[in-house]
């Protein structure tokens, strides 16, 4: 058997380890947008709240587990745990400003600041022919954003550039944490970035919001959930995911999340989504098979040089 066949399939591997543990990640996420906006909490005190239960969990689960956070940890997690707190403060944002699918369809975009990047910065073996693909996808994200309903006492404009700076946080928590996170326990790394996320946002919400005050009686269910599940168990599948997957895989596949999403807005909270962004919903859909198929069938010269 021959280096290149044994080397491919060993990637084969590697793809079909992560693959389930990525998906069950992105069904847990779609829930995420509905759950916060029915949290009924402003966007900052909501994000800080979320990392701070998380961070107590998980700092409970290194106490359980007899783990020592080390001051290296610290400082490898600092960085990435003040651009998740921002990322989420900004679509914690915008959900509150604009329907749940203009919001997630908009955090779609992420592949095409990430793919190129991934590739650029760490090398992974991303054809490139793959990112024609972006350009349907980012034709549907612009139907679903400007021609969704608004509904009373939205802030479009701000809504959307809320939601499009979430796009370049993610992007960069990302690069920041597959560049950290090896060689930290994934239990001491989560609780270092949520404690950082939320020690950055907490003066922010308590000035803007007044923090605790902020949230109503019937949010805090809500938050809770949602900080356990998107904070403590789906942040955790995607560091596993990353262990087996290129970034580029991952935001790719992350694609797959604003239609349910939306669907799940719809569902639970009664949003309206017209016709006609379902046609931009199946764009966003279409591309993403035509990539993962691009990516599968793609022959890659320089890494059977490489092997």
């Amino acid at each position: 058997m021959s280096n290149i066949t044994i080397a491919a399939r060993t990637r084969f591997k590697k793809l079909d380890a992560g693959l389930p543990v990525l998906v069950v990640s992105i069904l847990i996420f779609c829930a995420g947008s509905t759950i916060a906006k029915k949290a009924h909490t402003p966007g900052l005190t909501l994000a800080c709240m979320r990392s701070m239960i998380a961070g107590t969990v998980w700092m409970t689960i290194i106490l359980v587990r007899k783990r020592r956070i080390g001051w290296q940890s610290i400082k490898r997690a600092l960085l990435p745990g003040i651009t998740f707190g921002v990322n989420i403060a900004c679509f914690f944002t915008a959900v509150s400003h604009i329907p749940v699918a203009k919001a997630e369809f908009i955090g779609a975009l992420g592949p095409l600041v990430v793919v190129p990047a991934g590739a650029l910065i760490y090398r992974e073996r991303i054809p490139w022919k793959a990112l024609v693909w972006g350009i349907p996808a980012i034709s549907g994200v612009a139907i679903v954003a400007l021609l969704s309903a608004k509904s009373k006492g939205e802030a479009n404009g701000f809504g959307i550039f809320m939601a499009v700076a979430s796009v370049f946080t993610w992007a960069t928590y990302l690069m920041l944490t597959k560049k950290f996170r090896p060689g930290v326990d994934i239990g001491v790394f989560m609780a270092c970035t949520s404690v950082a996320a939320a020690l950055v946002l907490l003066p922010f919400s308590i000035a803007r919001d007044g923090f605790v005050t902020a949230i109503p009686a019937r949010g805090w269910p809500w938050i809770v959930l949602l900080a356990i599940a998107n904070g403590v168990v789906a942040h955790t599948m995607i560091l596993v995911a990353q262990k087996h997957l290129p970034l580029g895989t991952i935001s790719t596949m992350q694609t797959a999340q604003p239609g349910l999403a939306a669907g799940a807005a719809w569902l639970v909270l009664g949003e309206t989504v017209r016709p006609v962004q379902f046609i931009g919903m199946a764009m966003v859909i279409v591309s993403l098979i035509c990539y993962t198929l691009t990516v599968q069938r793609a022959a890659f010269p320089w890494q059977q040089r490489r092997n």
